[in-house]
């Protein structure tokens, strides 16, 4: 069976418009399953297509099947569509959800607007999780908490994609300002690693979830699983690119800044990369000092000055 992209792009094009070109016969979204196979079994298409159709998921089907706007008793254009799909669940090719209506809406953005739980969670189930595009796409058009919640359950990110876990992070933030105790509940729905959780927020340069991922109960101290020795304040001194800012929300959700068991510490990092602003947070933290790292900082000013 081949399986031609561009085609499939224009499909879902055609597919989530929101008005389809005609009403057809066929099963609602919250149909039963007899109706649903009653439908299938109606459409003439080849009996090995149907039979096949038949253990395929048929609740999407029927969704997919209306909104594309086919005349029943087309019976080519229901064969053609009925191999597209069954391509589409074989296939995983996710290129097919980045497609937008004339709307700029993709297929999972149609579905969030419908609030279709059924619907995401089946395209969740074949490859196709939640990203943070669709959750701030959701909070923003208002959806309900519990469909919100609903989303947040069908979160995966690969551990290590700093670009999906910082759309997370987003997401979380702007859910917050809208209810802070929704925010910290969906941070212990989604699948989302939850031991690395701040350690991926200061590996993002994310300082506004610090606090929020605090209240949660993520532990600011906690060392990292997969090294099993930094906590986050210390990462947050070893990237490219320390940010005091996210320094500084470590600190105040309560971050040890002193001397680890290794015998690094914050402060020495701090020393060692020239950062001055941060040695200077950290000191007026509680980081114990030392007399070279005193002289450094005394040519330009007390930890105050900076604060």
């Amino acid at each position: 069976m081949s399986f031609q992209i561009s085609g499939f792009v224009q499909f879902f094009q055609d597919l989530f418009e929101t008005a389809p070109p005609q009403p057809l016969p066929v099963p609602q979204r919250d149909a039963s399953a007899e109706e649903i196979e009653t439908f299938v079994k109606s459409l003439k298409l080849p009996a090995d297509l149907r039979n096949r159709l038949l253990d395929a998921d048929l609740a999407l089907f029927a969704r997919f099947f209306r909104a594309r706007g086919i005349d029943q008793t087309d019976g080519g254009e229901c064969t053609r569509f009925a191999k597209e799909f069954l391509d589409f669940l074989l296939s995983g090719s996710p290129e097919i959800l980045q497609s937008r209506n004339s709307q700029g809406m993709t297929p999972l953005m149609c579905a969030i607007k419908d609030e279709d739980s059924n619907f995401i969670s089946n395209l969740s189930f074949y490859g196709f999780p939640i990203d943070g595009e669709s959750l701030a796409f959701a909070i923003r058009n208002n959806a309900s908490d519990g469909f919100i919640q609903h989303l947040f359950r069908q979160v995966r990110y690969p551990d290590g994609d700093l670009n999906s876990m910082g759309q997370l992070f987003d997401s979380i933030c702007l859910l917050a300002q809208r209810s802070r105790p929704l925010a910290v509940a969906c941070l212990h729905l989604s699948s989302v690693m939850k031991n690395s959780l701040v350690h991926g927020a200061v590996r993002c340069g994310h300082a506004a979830v610090v606090p929020i991922l605090k209240d949660a109960g993520f532990g600011v101290n906690r060392q990292d699983i997969w090294s099993f020795q930094n906590a986050p304040l210390m990462i947050a001194m070893q990237v490219d690119h320390p940010s005091r800012e996210v320094v500084e929300a470590l600190l105040v959700a309560g971050a040890w800044p002193g001397e680890l068991s290794s015998g690094e510490s914050p402060l020495n990092i701090a020393h060692i990369r020239g950062r001055r602003d941060i040695a200077k947070l950290l000191i007026f933290y509680g980081a114990p000092s030392t007399p070279e790292i005193e002289n450094w900082l005394g040519k330009h000013g007390s930890p105050n000055e900076l604060l």
